[in-house]
């Protein structure tokens, strides 16, 4: 029960980078772990990166945290001070600054909302399963989406309704969704 709680934040961060709803999720007695537990990974991405590995769903290291400080930058309770932190950790690695980051030229959190989303309904609409953390079957999936886009302040209401809208425009089934919220 207790690695539940880490489940939507995974799922998201797997999705794209509209994360503002984990941090009013988690009491605040765990947010110091969570906090560790970033802090473990950026320090296991840049070890990965030194040793020249293949990063993970990114074509680049580069990429990979751009993507990645994105998430961050527009999560809730994280923002800024977390994007200088992979900074100063790459910086303390003697990695090279990544111009987009220090400058902090991200994509709006509605950009990243939608290229996670569009290639998602994509995926659907040629009938290949989802992605294997957030459902079972495509209904699962939306609904997590929904909730988990419901609870990120910068999307909201507006994100499910754009979901809604673009799968009805591929003649895609409605999703039901459940009266009571499913990571409550």
């Amino acid at each position: 029960m207790k690695t539940l709680r880490f489940v939507p934040f995974i799922a998201v961060c797997l999705a794209g980078c509209t994360t503002a709803f984990w941090t009013d999720m988690i009491p605040s007695e765990r947010k110091k772990t969570y906090h560790t537990m970033f802090a473990i990974s950026v320090k296991q991405d840049i070890k990965a990166e030194l040793k020249s590995e293949q990063p993970w769903n990114s074509p680049t290291w580069r990429a990979f945290w751009i993507r990645r400080c994105e998430q961050v930058y527009h999560s809730q309770g994280m923002g800024d001070p977390y994007v200088q932190y992979i900074v100063d950790q790459r910086r303390e690695a003697g990695l090279p600054d990544i111009p987009e980051i220090i400058n902090r030229d991200f994509r709006t959190a509605w950009e990243c909302f939608r290229s996670a989303t569009d290639p998602a309904i994509e995926r659907e609409a040629q009938g290949l399963p989802p992605p294997a953390l957030e459902g079972k079957t495509w209904p699962d999936y939306w609904r997590i989406r929904f909730e988990l886009t419901r609870f990120d302040t910068k999307i909201g209401e507006k994100g499910v309704t754009y979901i809604k809208q673009k799968r009805e425009e591929l003649h895609l089934p409605p999703v039901a969704e459940p009266r009571k919220g499913l990571i409550h």
